[in-house]
């Protein structure tokens, strides 16, 4: 717990292509999985995108670009 991450979110587009976008989250809540060695975590997204808007919304935005 409270741990900091830096982590690279890809995303590949309907038509084919895709991005990544790099964001830092917090880990706020971690509970193991039904499967061994396996943990679920809750993350709290930090900071701003590289374009400036708020890293939920650019994750939202790319993520509703998937089919």
């Amino acid at each position: 717990l409270g741990k900091r991450l830096h982590l690279l979110v890809e995303v590949a587009a309907a038509d084919g292509g895709g991005g990544s976008l790099p964001v830092e989250a917090t880990v706020r809540w971690c509970e193991p999985d039904l499967e061994p060695g396996i943990h679920l975590a809750g993350l709290e997204f930090r900071g701003r995108t590289p374009s400036g808007g708020g890293v939920a919304e650019a994750l939202r935005r790319q993520l509703s670009q998937v089919r």
